[in-house]
């Protein structure tokens, strides 16, 4: 793989996903990946901290969007 494609192979991507919360203050955002079979295959699991990192890029990324749409 290019050293520039951070992307892994097809066999190692998720083709959706789901995410959750637990009980524990010290996590966030729980990710679970599924395959085309809806079937877990990884779970990524944030701190609060991540998890407010995550929700602001999603913010800005959509507004960078929506302002490009806009023009």
């Amino acid at each position: 793989m290019p050293h520039n494609d951070w992307r892994p192979d097809r066999k190692y991507r998720a083709d959706s996903f789901t995410f959750a919360f637990c009980n524990d203050p010290g996590c966030g955002l729980h990710l679970v990946g599924k395959d085309r079979n809806d079937n877990p295959m990884c779970e990524i699991v944030m701190s609060p901290g991540q998890t407010l990192m995550v929700i602001e890029a999603c913010k800005d990324h959509l507004y960078e969007k929506a302002a490009k749409r806009d023009k």
